[in-house]
């Protein structure tokens, strides 16, 4: 996965799954994952093929923010 926050109040989380989730799984990873950041947020979680290259100085977890 890559987490990636593009402006203050938007989340892209890139996923990679080793199986194609149903939407109900989908579905609950979204609400686990804005449980946690108990935070106003949008949050996309796109399932990606390969995550790109060249990841973020912090790992998984990528700032756009200037």
């Amino acid at each position: 996965f890559r987490v990636i926050q593009d402006a203050p109040d938007h989340i892209l989380v890139l996923l990679k799954p080793l199986w194609t989730p149903g939407q109900e799984e989908l579905a609950a990873i979204r609400e686990r994952l804005l449980d946690y950041l108990k935070e106003p947020l949008r949050l996309e979680t796109p399932l990606v093929s390969e995550i790109p290259e060249g990841g973020p100085k912090f790992g998984s977890f990528q700032s756009e923010l200037g």
